[in-house]
């Protein structure tokens, strides 16, 4: 990860993850096992990356980010996968000044999936295949359902308003 100190209130940084993820042995399938062995682990992308703004005068505040998820497998033999998909978010907000009992009042609204892009995000389980598979003794098995998928809302946006006292 990379970052700034602020410069005329902004701070920029950018973000890189890379997994290399395998799985070590096949997974037993009733008498038999899938064949699984080095297929990539599953909901392990390869390449994560984040990049934003940060802007903040003490007074009112800003962050807009954009993050990026590499493609990745959804089912223990590799046959079904997500797409990699982009997701971006804006924050902005405005610390108050004290009064009375309220010593740091704030008001702050987030939006997100600013774009309204439908992407698949993650997955409600695992499956073993979508595909037909011929297991490792030689049986084979029908394809399945797939996995079932969470999708990003298309577009949302929450507020808050917070104080300590």
């Amino acid at each position: 990860m990379l970052s700034t100190r602020p410069f005329h209130h902004f701070s920029p940084y950018a973000s890189f993850e890379y997994l290399n993820a395998h799985q070590d042995s096949n997974v037993q399938y009733g008498t038999s096992y899938l064949p699984t062995k080095g297929k990539e682990a599953i909901m392990a992308p390869h390449v994560m990356a984040n990049f934003g703004l940060t802007y903040d005068n003490r007074h009112f505040f800003a962050n807009a980010t954009v993050h990026y998820t590499g493609p990745q497998s959804v089912t223990l033999v590799g046959d079904e996968r997500i797409p990699g998909y982009i997701t971006d978010t804006i924050s902005l907000g405005y610390r108050f000044s004290p009064f009375l009992v309220a010593k740091s009042p704030t008001f702050r609204l987030n939006f997100t999936n600013l774009t309204g892009s439908m992407v698949r995000t993650g997955t409600t389980g695992v499956a073993d295949n979508y595909h037909a598979v011929t297991l490792l003794n030689g049986q084979h098995i029908a394809g399945s359902s797939g996995a079932q998928f969470y999708v990003e809302p298309r577009f949302s946006m929450t507020g808050t308003i917070s104080t300590s006292f």
